[in-house]
């Protein structure tokens, strides 16, 4: 599969022989599937043989610098299944070259507020860094040392090693990674798709830096490697800066892979794991074909009308008919160094796993069997296109895009290609396709979990320039006649509306009898009640549109987005959402068991179980101290009354904020939106959480957990969200600390950069209306509870003597700010941000009031921010494993 969330998509050594020329086949859907064009880029390959792409995207304040090589856990050769790639996905980032050690690089980058990290693919590492436009010149230069120049010292080599065991130990509590990884380990025996990306524990920790030098030296060559640079900058000059930091780049001859061919699979397999959660993480699997196949774009096809959607096949059939599992995912991946796979993935009931095995193979042998219909591969084409165009609106996501296209085949605009392709597919060719690819005997399951799950025995049967957009359009905030408030960011020519509603009350709607009515509320708001709503549903994803919902702490909400040509139908679907709340009885039944099934999966991940425990003791007695999302055991209980009566609470209009941003007409959006029939006041719910329960003097609390690691919490009393100066200053020390989720600060370095006591560890500044927390949270094997629970104190003592310099508080603002742009890049991220600032009582422009705030707070009002906040010695909540002693 092709589009930028693709992870597992493998490269090409040389330009890919492309499917089929797409221009030469009958276009059965061609007017469905707009024509589409990659932005206009500057190319250019050095003498050292580097590729270099530049695409300016003109306003967009923030430039991604990417560098991608041809270098992951299916081509490392002599080293396959040490997971030695991933190693130097750790290192290579900001690790100490010949010019400058660790400290000066990760200075260099603070100081361009800016992020850099590392990824590790099945075929491919990338090294980036994203900053404002300023700092492109010395992104480069940071970026051309690293990747170049790679010292390796001794203790950064044995510290990252540490930190990756430690990484391995956590993936361990990970049911459904480890399903992933036993589903490929038994469908392949030769092909290096079998391997684990991290590799295998033994292998990775008999690495020696040896290995790591000649790693380096045969994988780290120009020719093995693409450059992008994507964002407000000028095109040439952005070139000519590349050209100069990347020309000393000494060439290499560039490796072979060796891809040893798979044997025919003749019958089913089966694996099974122990796993940690209560339900059951499933993997079922078909092989399948490389990226040059004429078949790769049916099997992705098939993928998005199986599994892309709640109007595909198997979440009708799987999820909403028979309520098999709260979690569904169907993907194709069809690398391009073969190991191509069509997989479900779910979570199920350990009674239920044999079940879903036979309504899988069911729905999809069906389609072998009977076909499928001309509108299902329509609305598949259009579904596929609009992931591709949402999935490049951040400059992150159109560089990795360009590298990734350029490894594959050779061809940066490869995209343009794949979506080309599209036009060729048929009814016929689809089901052919089915039935050569998922047929029985090719079947592999692997399912890790309780061992009562079931499953061992089978069941039965060219570049073209990007129009420049007009000025945008005015934004309005505005309360209707209705009493819905109104949020409008119009952008003209951006091709893509988002809208977001928001409905303040959230969990603090519920009490203990009704735990997770609002996250049932949300799932229906997104479902629909009736058929009405599913139907409109089915439309809008059938046009390349998505819908979600959620519910958090203090409001729900339901976000969707959608291609400019279907605004009306985006708009139609969230005001039908919203304006008929009845629910049949079987929908609220199954709403509920979806409920049932997410909160298995919240409880399986260490950072919300902790988040859950942390909000039980410091809101006791409060809505927020219920587990977000309610328990199995309340849910159950719940009854359509209870549920009901909080449904009438939350849908009233002085509730109800919703934004659109994009490509949308904005009368259109208040003439659809004031037809709205919502209820008026009736006490709606004071969104505000208490002041948290913290002690004066120090308390540490331990709570049983049934992970294998430690998870450690030091908490304190932040800023509330109306407490605008305070909370910009307590974000920049956040910023300073841990680097505002950028690995880096001095907590940080004090705990995994310099002595390497823990995996995970960040500081955590949450704003709330009406009150705030703020905590450091780390993740740690249990014998290094005692070192890490004085390492944290000592570094929270120091935050509370209040000794930010200049300098620190210039690297926090630049971090923070950069951090910020990122993150609310896209159409849905505007509308979002606008919808819940809404909700909290924020005016429209409440992110900007915020940055500017962040500008312009001085360093002694943040000093004296964290003086105030870390006094004394806070909560220490520890999530002990109850299978150790506890210290």
């Amino acid at each position: 599969m092709l589009p930028a969330l693709c992870l597992l998509a493998a490269s090409l050594l040389a330009p890919a022989v492309l499917p089929q020329d797409p221009a030469a086949a009958p276009p059965p859907g061609a007017g469905l599937v707009p024509e589409f064009h990659m932005p206009a880029l500057v190319e250019e390959t050095l003498p050292n043989g580097l590729h270099v792409v530049v695409c300016a995207r003109p306003g967009r304040s923030l430039v991604d610098v990417r560098l991608a090589l041809r270098a992951g856990a299916w081509l490392e050769g002599d080293w396959a299944g040490t997971g030695i790639s991933h190693y130097f996905e750790h290192l290579v980032a900001g690790g100490s070259t010949e010019a400058r050690t660790e400290e000066e690089s990760k200075l260099r980058v603070r100081a361009l507020g800016g992020m850099k990290s590392a990824t590790t693919d099945a075929d491919r590492t990338w090294v980036y860094v994203t900053t404002v436009p300023e700092g492109l010149e010395q992104a480069l230069d940071l970026l051309a040392d690293w990747v170049a120049h790679l010292a390796l010292p001794e203790a950064e080599v044995a510290r990252e090693k540490e930190v990756i065991l430690r990484e391995l130990d956590l993936y361990a509590d990970q049911d459904p990674r480890r399903a992933w990884e036993l589903l490929h380990a038994t469908a392949f025996r030769r092909h290096p798709a079998r391997l684990p990306l991290q590799g295998f524990r033994e292998r990775f920790a008999a690495l020696a830096r040896e290995d790591l030098v000649e790693f380096h030296r045969r994988y780290y060559v120009p020719g093995n490697a693409v450059l992008a640079v994507v964002g407000d900058v000028d095109a040439s000059r952005a070139r000519n800066l590349a050209r100069a930091a990347f020309s000393g780049w000494r060439a290499g001859r560039v490796p072979e892979p060796y891809l040893p061919a798979e044997p025919a699979q003749l019958g089913r397999r089966f694996a099974r794991l122990p796993g940690v959660g209560r339900r059951a993480s499933v993997a079922l699997g078909w092989r399948t074909v490389a990226l040059d196949h004429e078949d790769m774009i049916l099997l992705d096809t098939l993928q998005a009308i199986t599994g892309s959607g709640s109007d595909s096949r198997l979440w009708r059939r799987v999820v909403d008919s028979e309520g098999l599992c709260g979690s569904l995912r169907v993907l194709s991946r069809t690398p391009a160094l073969g190991g191509g796979l069509f997989a479900v993935l779910a979570d199920a009931a350990p009674e239920e796993v044999a079940r879903l095995e036979q309504v899988v193979q069911e729905e999809l042998w069906r389609i072998a069997e009977q076909g499928v219909e001309q509108a299902e591969v329509e609305r598949a084409a259009l579904k596929m296109y609009a992931e591709v165009v949402f999935g490049l609106e951040s400059v992150e996501d159109l560089a990795q895009t360009l590298t990734r296209d350029f490894l594959q085949t050779g061809d940066c605009c490869y995209t343009e290609t794949y979506l080309a392709l599209l036009r060729a597919v048929t009814p016929e060719r689809v089901r052919a396709c089915a039935a050569r690819y998922l047929r029985p005997e090719r079947l592999t399951v692997a399912i890790v979990g309780p061992p009562e799950a079931g499953g061992g025995e089978a069941p039965g049967a060219g570049q073209v320039e990007t129009p420049a957009a007009g000025p945008p359009a005015q934004a309005s905030a505005e309360t209707l006649e209705n009493g819905v408030r109104l949020r409008l960011f119009p952008e003209p020519g951006c091709g893509v509306v988002a809208i977001h509603a928001a409905l303040a009350g959230g969990a603090l709607l519920e009490n203990e009898a009704s735990a997770g009515a609002s996250a049932i509320l949300a799932d229906l708001l997104l479902r629909g009640g009736r058929q009405e709503m599913a139907e409109r549903l089915a439309r809008l994803e059938a046009r390349g549109g998505s819908a979600s919902s959620y519910a958090d702490r203090f409001a729900l909400g339901l976000a969707v987005q959608a291609l400019k040509e279907e605004a009306g139908e985006a708009l139609d679907f969230v005001a039908g959402a919203l304006g008929d709340a009845s629910v049949a009885a079987e929908a609220f039944a199954a709403a509920r068991q979806r409920a049932r099934a997410r909160v298995a999966t919240r409880r399986a991940r260490f950072d919300t179980d902790a988040e859950d425990r942390l909000f039980a003791r410091v809101f006791p007695g409060s809505p927020l101290g219920l587990p977000l999302g309610g328990t199995e055991e309340a849910l159950a209980a719940l009854e359509a009354p209870a549920f009901e009566n909080l449904a009438r609470r939350a849908l009233r209009a002085e509730n109800v904020v919703i934004a659109v941003a994009g490509d949308f007409d904005p009368a259109a959006a208040r003439a659809r939106f004031a037809l709205l029939e919502l209820p008026g006041a009736d006490g709606s719910p004071h969104i505000e959480a208490p002041p948290p329960a913290l002690p004066a003097a120090g308390e540490t609390v331990f709570l049983d957990t049934e992970r294998s690691q430690a998870t450690v919490m030091l908490v304190y009393a932040g800023a509330s969200v109306e407490q605008e100066e305070e909370r910009a200053a307590l974000d920049l020390v956040d910023a300073w600390a841990s680097g505002r989720r950028i690995a880096s600060g001095p907590l940080y370095d004090a705990l995994r950069g310099a002595r390497d006591l823990v995996y995970y560890v960040q500081a955590e500044h949450r704003p709330m209306p009406g009150a705030g927390l703020f905590y450091a949270i780390a993740q740690c094997a249990p014998e290094r509870y005692a070192e890490v629970v004085e390492t944290l104190r000592a570094q929270v003592t120091a935050l509370g003597q209040g000794h930010m310099d200049d300098e620190d508080l210039a690297l926090a603002r630049n971090v923070l700010l950069v951090s910020r742009q990122t993150a609310h890049q896209t159409q849905a991220a505007r509308a979002y941000v606008a919808a819940a600032a809404g909700v909290y009582g924020l005016p429209a422009d409440s992110e900007e009031r915020y940055r500017e705030r962040v500008r312009g707070v001085a360093l002694e009002r943040v000093n004296e921010a964290a003086r105030r906040t870390f006094q004394g010695e806070g909560l220490l909540l520890v999530l002990w494993p109850k299978e150790v002693p506890r210290p």
